[in-house]
């Protein structure tokens, strides 16, 4: 189930334009951030500032892809992987989430390197993971038998798909050199893909 989704979805990113497949991975990014910020206020470890660069650079990529230097972001790269946390390191719960903030903030920049679309694809699945853990745990509080297809119907991937599917549509009919700030910024004001509350 799980891979037909991800196989689905990739197929439709790979018919976006390059500016609109950074524009729905940043907007990913932006909803994978607070996981690191709840991660760090629990571990009092990390430094969340380097990934709000990454975002911001990237909406401004989004809005005028001319200002685009590629020393700048692999150094950015370079101090957001610093702060990336290890799972080896730290039993906290939130950590898988704070790795995928960080590496889908790493896959988006790298994006604008190398256009490569298996970065966006990353995003992607970073996104499905953070779901896919999240329905884990809280199943797991619950005391719910957890399998593949529990997982596939939950209302919380549901909606995640049910996301990206209909920002992919939206960004395939649109011209983005005419697409005004505000409605960028009213795209990026999306719901949590989780309740990480939950898990507290």
């Amino acid at each position: 189930m799980m891979d037909v989704y991800i196989s689905d979805i990739t197929g439709k990113i790979y018919s976006l334009s390059n500016r609109s497949k950074i524009l729905f991975a940043t907007l990913t990014c932006d909803i994978l951030y607070p996981h690191y910020v709840a991660f760090q206020n629990q571990t009092n470890w990390g430094n969340d500032r380097p990934l709000l660069k990454g975002i911001g650079l990237l909406y401004k990529y989004v809005i005028n892809s001319n200002s685009f230097f590629p020393n700048d972001i692999k150094q950015l790269i370079s101090e957001i992987e610093r702060v990336t946390p290890d799972t080896e390191d730290f039993e906290n719960p939130l950590t898988s989430f704070a790795l995928n903030a960080c590496t889908a903030v790493i896959n988006s920049l790298q994006f604008l390197v190398d256009q490569d679309t298996k970065s966006v694809i990353n995003v992607v699945t970073y996104a499905r993971d953070t779901v896919d853990l999240f329905i884990y745990l809280k199943n797991d509080l619950d005391n719910v038998e957890t399998t593949e297809t529990s997982i596939y119907n939950d209302p919380y991937m549901i909606r995640e798909r049910t996301r990206q599917f209909e920002l992919i549509n939206i960004l395939k009919i649109n011209d983005w050199e005419e697409l005004p700030l505000h409605y960028i910024e009213k795209l990026s004001r999306q719901e949590e893909i989780i309740d990480i509350s939950i898990l507290n």
